[in-house]
């Protein structure tokens, strides 16, 4: 099951936002200490759309392997150019192109420029 994670982007300022991957040591006891994903040749997705599912943006994700993190980018220029009040997202993790897990889903809101005078 997904995890849910809402988050807000500012318009027109570089957004970078870093999640990590972990899982319990013992599977079978959720008090056991939580350990990365080793997610090495693993890549992520995330879109960001409407609510009708219209797809809005797809930001840059960077997978760095053995630590199980992920770090989700968008350039000024790019958050710049959205223009949206509430949006939702998916984070899908792939290997070998194939969908193997939905790590994160949630609300994105923008937090709108405030225009020059």
């Amino acid at each position: 099951m997904s995890g849910t994670y809402d988050f807000t982007i500012e318009q027109g300022i570089t957004f970078s936002k870093t999640v990590s991957w972990s899982v319990h040591q013992d599977p079978t006891n959720p008090l056991s200490p939580l350990i990365p994903v080793n997610m090495t040749g693993m890549e992520a997705k995330m879109a960001i759309r409407t609510r009708d599912g219209l797809p809005i943006v797809e930001p840059l994700c960077t997978v760095n392997g053995v630590a199980g993190e992920i770090v989700i980018g968008m350039p000024y220029t790019v958050t710049a150019a959205l223009d949206f009040d509430t949006a939702i997202h998916d984070l899908d993790i792939f290997q070998g192109g194939v969908p193997i897990k939905r790590l994160l889903r949630g609300m994105v809101t923008l937090s709108k420029d405030v225009p020059d005078v």
